[in-house]
């Protein structure tokens, strides 16, 4: 007889796509969450062209060996949520499920009509985690990004590889496996939240500021010391500096709605980046 595991009984809205937001359904899903993927297959990266289908097998939509590591563990169904059908339709899955998780930028969803506001009112405890590069506020919110865009952005590619050398790098897409862990340690807070209070929240985990605390020890030597990271041969660094403020760690919420300060140091960032 099978042990139970964790989320057994949690059924997850996928609206994700690419790396990022899948990688964290996949993880949701191994814990044992029910993951129902909205998807739309011709046009989902990372399907077609394949170059990760094993060489016996046929190129085709079922075949891609990175779509199908990314998508284990779910169900899917392909549906056009911008019609008044596909609308009605994914509203009813909604009103019976417990997260919804999206990687868009701000905007998308928004137009579809599925905002968090609007999502309240279908499923008043619904936990929804928003991933996308720049989160839901600020002057870059609508901007789309990958993960080594959110890498660079938040300093950590210009801390990467040896002092005297030009940035190394974090590999194929460091942020995108990492932010959808992230993204996965999101939902389970939401839904540890929800089950303290009964209410919902929205998680609004932007990629950017999700890299910004691997640079810790880069944040602590100015903190402390006031030395800068430099590479000889290439632009200093840009520290961004502001006063201390309050800050609440999920943009919109029914629920519970914690504060912390942060630091003076926001982001560290490269020339031009």
């Amino acid at each position: 007889m099978s042990r139970p595991r964790a989320l057994e009984n949690i059924r997850v809205v996928d609206f994700s796509w690419v790396r990022a937001g899948p990688w964290a359904t996949r993880w949701l899903g191994a814990f044992g969450a029910e993951i129902i993927k909205i998807e739309w297959p011709e046009n989902e990266r990372g399907r077609l062209p394949s170059t990760t289908t094993p060489q016996h097998l046929e190129v085709n939509l079922n075949t891609s060996g990175n779509f199908n590591d990314t998508n284990v563990n779910k169900k899917s169904f392909s549906l056009n949520v911008r019609s008044a059908k596909g609308l009605e339709i994914v509203k009813r899955l909604i009103a019976i499920s417990d997260v919804v998780i999206e990687n868009f930028s701000s905007r998308v969803l928004q137009k579809w009509g599925l905002g968090y506001e609007e999502l309240c009112k279908i499923k008043p405890d619904i936990v929804y985690v928003s991933m996308s590069g720049y989160g839901h506020t600020g002057r870059h919110h609508h901007y789309t990004t990958f993960g080594p865009v959110a890498q660079a952005a938040s300093g950590l590619t210009y801390l990467s590889g040896l002092p005297d050398k030009p940035p190394a790098g974090w590999g194929w897409s460091y942020m995108d496996d990492t932010g959808g862990m992230y993204g996965a340690m999101c939902a389970l807070t939401g839904l540890y939240h929800r089950n303290m209070t009964g209410q919902g929240q929205h998680i609004d985990q932007a990629q950017m500021v999700s890299s910004v605390p691997l640079i810790g020890p880069a944040l602590l030597d100015f903190t402390v010391n006031g030395r800068v990271s430099r590479r000889p041969g290439y632009p200093l660094a840009i520290v961004r500096t502001g006063p201390v403020r309050r800050w609440s760690t999920t943009t919109v919420g029914r629920g519970l709605r914690p504060t912390m300060p942060i630091a003076l140091i926001l982001a560290i960032t490269t020339t031009g980046a």
